[in-house]
């Protein structure tokens, strides 16, 4: 999943609200897994690929955010 190339697609048209929120949290929780990041790297070993660049401080980063602006 490239989270970044699907986000236009997943939050264009629809309105900034709680559902569009708790959804986009959903799918960055799943793209913030560590056995993804795990199967990225022995993906790149296998194809002879650069390792990839790690983006659990960046997904992190946006999880507590979005938790942090959600409604109480």
């Amino acid at each position: 999943m490239d989270l970044v190339a699907s986000l236009p697609a997943f939050v264009v048209g629809r309105p900034d609200d709680a559902d569009l929120r708790r959804r986009l949290l959903v799918r960055l929780e799943s793209a913030n897994a560590p056995r993804r990041e795990t199967y990225l790297r022995l993906l790149a070993v296998i194809n002879g690929w650069p390792a990839p660049e790690s983006l659990t401080p960046v997904l992190g980063w946006f999880i507590r955010a979005l938790i942090a602006r959600a409604p109480a």
